[in-house]
């Protein structure tokens, strides 16, 4: 798009200059040089208004090279103006993508994980049932041990009241 611009640009300063020669040439211009200069304003500036020749000014292929010359810089001032935006634009287009990339690939991570989550929910629930089986067994264990504990505790009394009771035997 900017080499395209860029040649228009070019094409518009060498017809200027073609129309420059031309209007050197003749002060006064002929009715056919004046409909080439409204041909040429129109197919290059999109003028639907010629410029009439006026009686009063003197020189109008003067006043239709200022005026040509004068459209050519607006259209040169615009030319720039759309390749900033253009620029700009491109900016703004790469950032975008950068961010529709990371986006997408955000996007994609988790729908996977919504893919996997029955399957980790599953396996949340087998080690749930696991560690709830574990649980109870502990606890089984601990009362048994705590059980066993007391009749330990029991038959060490009944064998030490037993060693008493024969101590004093023994000795009597």
């Amino acid at each position: 798009a900017v080499v395209s611009t860029q040649s228009t640009g070019e094409a518009n300063k060498s017809v200027l200059s073609e129309v420059e020669d031309i209007a050197s040439r003749s002060s006064t211009p002929p009715i056919e040089f004046t409909s080439q200069t409204n041909i040429l304003e129109r197919s290059l500036f999109g003028s639907s208004t010629p410029i009439s020749p006026s009686p009063v000014m003197p020189t109008h292929s003067s006043y239709a090279m200022e005026k040509l010359t004068s459209q050519l810089k607006q259209s040169q001032s615009e030319m720039i103006s759309y390749q900033e935006q253009i620029k700009s634009l491109s900016l703004s287009k790469a950032s975008l993508t950068a961010e529709i990339t990371s986006v997408s690939q955000k996007c994609t991570e988790l729908e996977q994980k919504i893919v996997d989550l029955p399957k980790v929910k599953k396996e949340n629930k087998e080690l749930q049932t696991r560690y709830d089986t574990l649980l109870q067994m502990y606890g089984e264990k601990a009362e048994e041990v705590h059980e066993l504990q007391l009749d330990l505790k029991d038959v060490r009394e009944a064998y030490k009241a037993q060693i008493e009771q024969l101590l004093a035997k023994v000795i009597r």
